[in-house]
């Protein structure tokens, strides 16, 4: 299948994005209920143009800090915000990202990556507490940042985002979810109904999302393929140095000799959240259209509600319960309880 799929656009992709994709012979259900999922979203709104213009280009980096570490070139973010200032060499500099961003071609400096080590928590030294991150280059955050940008806000116009993921999403917080979980409970409690919740937290999940699924994540919302391929590409291809406290290597390793890309989105990509987002929707939607998570009714008008999961970025909490049913029994709830971890976990893997 990853060869088959590709980059996210081969025949099979599109067959996908169609909806009219026959799975290799012992392709898993959970696959195929994905692949399901991945089919062109219906657009109210039309997907954003695939340019990059000297006034976006200009404003992205008056915004950004001079002081945010880069890729090993030396070329920094205080280049970037200093010829903002020439008219001249930001339209010069826009017109090369603009290249990159319709055609996907991604630039040489862009295919060199620091690895390093930073802190998860304060004072604590050992491996397991360390998070390794990648710094890139400028250009190619910039690219990553403004392919991100887009697409959030054209899949919030077109609402295509799954209701339950609440990460990186404007008007949404942690803290909510975490309420409407404390809510989920009350109304267990209040209506004597049983059910049940599991909390998952997808390991190193950054590191694990396959380039050809988030493609096609990406496409079904109509985000043009080029700009996508230029990110996973560079992603797949990159040389990595390892920068320590004697300095960084001269050494670096590569995929240069797999038959496979690296894979994944690099942890510091500023595209990384967003990935996820895109990348989550079609797994709660698999949960969804397999009638899994808490069916719920309104108090006064009884309106009935689905709602499959409490997920802020990978954390994501799967409630069962069904106010509908009041005979429902706990080996039932149980039952669907793990058929819903089940799927998640399909879907993930």
């Amino acid at each position: 299948l990853v060869t088959e799929l590709g980059k996210g656009d081969t025949p099979a992709c599109e067959q996908i994005l169609n909806g009219n994709y026959e799975a290799p012979e012992g392709t898993n259900i959970y696959t195929r209920e994905l692949f399901s999922e991945l089919r062109y979203a219906t657009l109210t709104y039309p997907p954003p143009e695939a340019r990059v213009t000297t006034e976006q280009f200009t404003d992205f980096w008056k915004k950004k800090r001079e002081d945010i570490s880069s890729g090993k070139s030396g070329i920094h973010y205080g280049h970037f915000k200093a010829l903002t200032q020439d008219p001249d060499l930001a339209d010069m500099e826009a017109t090369l990202a603009d290249i990159s961003y319709v055609t996907g071609y991604a630039l040489k400096d862009w295919l060199s990556g620091v690895n390093v080590m930073i802190h998860k928590k304060a004072g604590s030294d050992l491996v397991t507490k360390l998070r390794t991150i990648v710094l890139q280059e400028p250009g190619f955050t910039h690219h990553n940042a403004k392919l991100a940008r887009d697409t959030i806000l054209h899949a919030e116009k077109n609402n295509l985002v799954a209701p339950e993921q609440y990460g990186s999403r404007n008007g949404k917080r942690a803290v909510e979810h975490a309420v409407n979980k404390r809510l989920t409970y009350d109304i267990l409690r209040q209506t004597r109904l049983p059910g049940a919740m599991c909390s998952n937290d997808a390991k190193s999940c950054y590191d694990r999302i396959l380039h050809s699924v988030a493609t096609l994540a990406f496409r079904r919302l109509g985000i043009e393929v080029e700009s996508v391929k230029c990110m996973f590409s560079t992603i797949g291809e990159m040389e990595h140095h390892t920068r320590t406290a004697y300095g960084t290597s001269t050494r670096t390793y590569s995929a240069a000799s797999r038959l496979i890309p690296f894979q994944g989105v690099l942890q510091g990509n500023s595209a990384g959240p967003i990935i996820w987002v895109v990348f989550s929707t079609p797994l709660l939607n698999m949960l969804r259209t397999a009638g899994h998570g808490a069916h719920l009714l309104a108090a006064i008008s009884k309106a009935p509600k689905q709602f499959v999961g409490y997920a802020f970025f990978d954390d994501t909490d799967l409630p069962t319960l069904n106010m509908s049913d009041i005979r429902i029994t706990a080996a039932e709830v149980m039952e669907d309880m793990q058929e819903s971890i089940n799927r998640w976990e399909g879907g993930l893997k």
